[in-house]
C-alpha cells in the first residue's frame, strides 16, 4: 500500500478528518468505532514527534521513502505466498475425492510460514524481518512442507520455494535498512528520528486495520466511502509521488 509513502503532515491530516469532520460517521460504524481511541493515539502520537510542515518532517521523509520501498516490496511477496498456499489448499479440497491427508500437509505448511495469519503485514519492521527468518527454520521442520513448497506453482517456474526465499530476502533487506536507519536519520536527536518512524509505523498500522475491516462492513456504502476517501486521495497522491521519484531517480 502507498501509506508509506505519505509524509508525516499527510498521515496528520488524513486522520484529522476522522476525529473531526467524519467523526460522527466514523463512531456509526459499528465494526470501526471501537478503533478510534487508537487512531487517536496513532494520530498524537504523530503529531508530538513530527508536526507537519516541520525540518524534522523534511529531513526524515527520505529515510522513510526508502523504507516504504522496501516495505511494500516485503509485504507484496508476503502476500503472494500467503495466497499461493490458501489457493493450493482449496485446490485440493475441490477435488474428488478429496485427499484429508494432503490437505493436512498444506495446513501444516501454512501454520508453520504464518503462524498468526496475515498479521505478519502489520507489525514492526524488524519483526516483519524476524517472521520471515522464522518461517523459513518452520518449514525445515515441518514435515512434507518443502514437498508443497516446491509443488506449488506460481508460474511454470516460480515455485513456492522461491516465493518463500523472495520474501524472506526482501524481509532481511528491510531489516538491514531499518538498522542502518537509526544511524543515518538526520536530526540533532538521534532518538527523535527514530520515534518519528516509529510513529509512522503506528500510523500505518491502525489506519491498515480499519482499511481491513471496512471490507467486511455492513456499513451503508456512503459511510464507508466517507472514511475511505480521505485515505484513497492521499495514498494514490503519495504513490504517484513516490514512482515518479523513482523513475526519475533511475534515468539520472
Amino acid at each position: 500500500m502507498g501509506l508509506n509513502y505519505l509524509t508525516a503532515a499527510e498521515m496528520v491530516e488524513t486522520t484529522k478528518r476522522w476525529l473531526n469532520e467524519e467523526r460522527a460517521t466514523f463512531e456509526s460504524i459499528v465494526e470501526i468505532t471501537g478503533l478510534l481511541p487508537r487512531i487517536e493515539e496513532a494520530h498524537l502520537g504523530l503529531v508530538d514527534v513530527a508536526a507537519p510542515g516541520t525540518d524534522e518532517d523534511a529531513s526524515t521523509y527520505p529515510i522513510v521513502e526508502a523504507t516504504g520501498v522496501l516495505d511494500s516490496r516485503h509485504d507484496h511477496r508476503l502476500r503472494a505466498m500467503y495466497y499461493l498456499l490458501r489457493a493450493y489448499r482449496e485446490h485440493l479440497l475441490g477435488q474428488t475425492p478429496v485427499d484429508p491427508n494432503a490437505v493436512q500437509v498444506v495446513k501444516d505448511t501454512q501454520k508453520a510460514v504464518f503462524p498468526h495469519g496475515m498479521t505478519g503485514a502489520r507489525v514492526g519492521y524488524l519483526e516483519e524481518a524476524g517472521n520471515a527468518k522464522l518461517a523459513k527454520e518452520s518449514v525445515e521442520k515441518t514435515p512434507g512442507a518443502k514437498r508443497i513448497l516446491g509443488e506449488m506453482r506460481l508460474t511454470a517456474t516460480l515455485t513456492g520455494q522461491h516465493l518463500l526465499d523472495q520474501w524472506a530476502d526482501a524481509a532481511a533487506a528491510l531489516g538491514a535498512r531499518v538498522q542502518a536507519d537509526r544511524a543515518e536519520l538526520p536530526t540533532a536527536d538521534p532518538k527523535l528520528g527514530y520515534r518519528v518512524l516509529m510513529a509512522r509505523h503506528a500510523w500505518t498500522g491502525i489506519v491498515r486495520t480499519v482499511l481491513s475491516v471496512l471490507e467486511h462492513s455492513t456499513a451503508a456504502p456512503d459511510k464507508i466511502a466517507a472514511i475511505r476517501g480521505p485515505v484513497d486521495a492521499a495514498e494514490q497522491i503519495a504513490t504517484r509521488r513516490a514512482a515518479e521519484a523513482q523513475a526519475k531517480t533511475k534515468t539520472e
